[in-house]
């Protein structure tokens, strides 16, 4: 029996001091976060993210940057400029060094407290000596630890939401610029085509083959193509600009070039599979609010020990008292312990602990809701990618070539004398318009299959579902009261 006791208090104590140890050896593990946010945003936008964490990296990055510019910049390679340059993602990613300390600190228990007190009066001197340790920290530290992980966790999944929607944001700003710049090579042609027909107005005017009205109307249209081409360079430059910043330039660097053309049409439609079950299993966000939820549900476990026991601690004592009386000294030791726990008699907790499982509840239901807009986007999603291609290609097969093949046949006819002028600059009107929309169609369409992938495999941007952070509840209703 007294064996089994010993062996008992063996455990025990070898338990604290494996607490303690664990304790003193956690320390942050940016390295893994980096790595696990790397592989979600990878498979995702097919580009690596770079952390910046060393003058090397630094250095590797600017090469790197230098051998894309010195090329006209493809989406993948804008993507991939902004995740060396944008500092805004080198911000998301200090957030995971931030979650990693949580997570550490987490992980150890409260420091001891040590207090000396040396009072002396009238030839007596006492020295007190006490040391307190937290029993609750001791107590606590798996549960805490617990939390601190899941909320890194959810950190990383948001880490990685936010990136790669940085990444949707520099595609659509790439789609946008390269689209602008194709629209402002056909205003171009257009006004070439509308210039050569002022030209011709004139002449005929001053051969008297023309009436002064014919020629004003010739004139006010390349008046009015003018100032389209004007609207649409400023439009290209904006657009530019808007690229700049979502790829995070500065300097120098943003005389980069960018292809004339928006690449073209696919044959067909890309096959998603199971959008709704994809959807559910892969988005960033809902993988965060997850963990959200399952960060507050070991919250609430926790919330329901420290809202009653909100105050545990230890303290050892060693008093030294010494004595002088006629001429001798006297010393006395004294030994001792301290237990102080709280009482709770005014208030035991239910509060706390209804608040915690009221949050937690909140968050189960906002995950699900989440779900629930999530499988409702990406059928959306799926409908405008489809009709947006199936528009594209419509433009592109069917009215480009009839307007090309119209104007052609004004042009011949004019060239016979059986049309006017008016007739010819109709017919080239309506099929540089039917360009243009085309190029509007194929622009929607590169859009819309960004915007697919982003529904599918990413989700909205922002925080997860939880009006309260888990680890700030934990605290909330463990307060320790000294």
């Amino acid at each position: 029996m007294i064996f089994e006791k010993r062996r008992a208090r063996l455990k025990s104590s070898l338990a604290v001091f494996s607490a303690l140890a664990l304790g003193a050896c956690a320390t942050p593990n940016e390295e893994a976060a980096f790595q696990h946010v790397n592989a979600l945003v990878t498979a995702r936008t097919k580009v690596p993210v770079v952390w910046h964490t060393t003058d090397e990296s630094r250095a590797s990055a600017d090469y790197e940057v230098r051998g894309l510019l010195a090329e006209p910049l493809s989406k993948n390679g804008a993507v991939k400029l902004a995740f060396l340059r944008n500092p805004a993602i080198q911000a998301t990613l200090a957030t995971l060094g931030i979650s990693e300390a949580d997570v550490a600190q987490a992980g150890r228990i409260e420091n001891p407290v040590i207090s000396i007190e040396r009072v002396a009066t009238h030839g007596i001197l006492e020295i007190n000596r006490q040391a307190i340790i937290s029993i609750l920290s001791l107590a606590t530290i798996g549960g805490r630890s617990e939390i601190a992980k899941n909320n890194a966790e959810k950190t990383r999944y948001l880490a990685a939401l936010d990136i790669a929607g940085t990444a949707n944001e520099v595609t659509t700003a790439w789609v946008e610029a390269v689209g602008a710049r194709e629209r402002v090579a056909i205003m171009n042609r257009i006004f070439a085509s509308s210039k050569a027909a002022r030209d011709l107005a004139m002449r005929l005017a001053e051969a008297g083959s023309m009436t002064e009205i014919d020629r004003a109307k010739i004139e006010a249209f390349h008046a009015e193509v003018a100032g389209q081409r004007g609207q649409l360079r400023a439009g290209a430059q904006m657009a530019r600009e808007r690229l700049i910043r979502a790829m995070g330039l500065w300097g120098k660097e943003v005389a980069f070039k960018l292809p004339w053309q928006l690449p073209q049409l696919p044959v067909r439609a890309k096959r998603f599979g199971d959008l709704e079950a994809t959807a559910v299993a892969k988005r960033l966000d809902i993988r965060a609010a997850r963990k959200d939820v399952e960060a507050l549900k070991e919250t609430w476990g926790l919330t329901g020990f420290t809202s009653v026991l909100n105050l545990l601690e230890l303290g050892l004592n060693w008093d030294t008292e010494r004595e002088k009386d006629d001429g001798e000294s006297r010393k006395n030791n004294l030994k001792g312990f301290e237990f102080e726990i709280a009482i709770p008699i005014f208030d035991p907790g239910d509060a706390k602990r209804s608040r915690a499982k009221w949050v937690y509840m909140q968050s189960v239901e906002k995950l699900k809701s989440l779900a629930i807009t999530a499988r409702s986007e990406v059928r959306e999603a799926y409908v405008g990618y489809r009709s947006k291609l199936e528009l594209a290609q419509h433009y592109q097969r069917t009215i480009v070539p009839l307007r090309a093949r119209i104007s052609e046949e004004e042009l011949l006819r004019y060239n016979g004398m059986l049309a006017s002028v008016f007739e010819l600059l109709t017919a080239a009107r309506q099929h540089a318009e039917a360009s243009m929309t085309a190029l509007d169609a194929k622009r929607d369409f590169w859009l819309a299959d960004g915007h697919m992938d982003a529904v599918l495999l990413t989700g909205s941007a922002g925080a997860a579902p939880g009006s309260m952070d888990s680890m700030e509840m934990a605290n909330a209703g463990g307060d320790q009261e000294h």
